[in-house]
């Protein structure tokens, strides 16, 4: 069992109500956030090239070649697993018919 003081039960209940009264329209937030999303290339660009991640003395084509490199990783490792669970399908609908011709 989790103790907590009254009084702060008592914000957290208020916190949440305020929080449905903001979601439902009926309220104004008391603040917003708004984050602007990264320059990805300007980060790449500030990024050494022995990270792969680009720099100025890295080319275009390097890192188009490690991307494929990667994917063909990934799409190899995907292809296992399928055909792994797809193997253990069939074994288990064998080991299915298997027993049931022995119960039979």
């Amino acid at each position: 069992m989790i103790s907590c003081k009254e009084k702060d039960f008592d914000k957290l209940v208020a916190s949440i109500k305020e929080a449905g009264e903001i979601r439902a329209g009926r309220q104004a937030p008391s603040r917003v956030y708004e984050i602007e999303p990264p320059e990805i290339k300007t980060i790449r660009d500030k990024l050494p090239a022995k990270l792969g991640a680009g720099g100025a003395g890295q080319k275009k084509a390097g890192r188009a070649g490690h991307c494929c490199a990667l994917h063909q990783k990934i799409r190899r490792q995907f292809l296992m697993l399928y055909m792994r669970n797809r193997f253990n399908r069939q074994l288990n609908a064998l080991d299915k018919v298997s027993i049931s011709s022995l119960v039979s």
